[in-house]
């Protein structure tokens, strides 16, 4: 069985696996501030070794997680009816 990336936490010094596009950056996970609370996407870029996210605010960062893959985790619930996003248009053909 293949392990499920997106439950386990790190910290900030184990650095995620590499983007499979462009190699000098990690593939984007979710970032943690100091209590916890989630705070942002990001990323370790490799070229100049440090950890970015795409927020506005600055805070200290805590902990990491890869972001689930609905595959791995949602096979058993295909049956959960789809919600429509608030300005959702029906396709027109």
């Amino acid at each position: 069985m293949k392990e499920k990336k997106s439950r386990v936490f790190h910290p900030m010094s184990k650095i995620p696996e590499r983007d499979t596009d462009d190699h000098s950056f990690s593939k984007t996970v979710l970032v943690y501030s100091e209590d916890l609370s989630f705070i942002e996407l990001g990323y370790f870029d490799f070229e100049d070794e440090r950890w970015y996210h795409f927020g506005s605010d600055s805070f200290l960062l805590k902990c990491w997680c890869y972001i689930s893959n609905p595959m791995e985790c949602l096979e058993e619930h295909q049956e959960w009816p789809l919600a429509k996003h608030k300005g959702y248009q029906e396709p027109l053909f």
